[in-house]
């Protein structure tokens, strides 16, 4: 008999061992291959979120421009005040 053969269990228990090794086995495989599986199944909800950051970042972009034309309108509305103050005081003198 060749001692190099492999042979199968030669008892119930060695059966069981070899058994729950094999499944042991599947396990390790399985959490092995869980990140990638992960970035697969998460990467729809990463681009919503990206896309989200970009358009919020426009958004603010936006809302940063409106605020300086509002500045800006509210400094030509106060000149315009202030001139039609002025107009008046001036006819009003006349």
């Amino acid at each position: 008999m060749n001692p190099e053969r492999k042979q199968g269990p030669r008892t119930a228990q060695q059966a069981l061992i070899a058994e729950l090794l094999d499944e042991v086995g599947l396990v390790h495989d399985a959490v092995k291959a869980l990140p990638d599986a992960m970035r697969v199944s998460l990467k729809p909800t990463i681009d919503v979120i990206n896309d989200s950051i970009v358009e919020a970042r426009a958004l603010t972009e936006e809302l940063r421009e409106a605020r300086s034309e509002l500045g800006k309108a509210r400094n030509w509305t106060l000149v315009l005040c202030v001139t039609v103050v002025l107009v008046n005081v001036v006819l009003w003198r006349f």
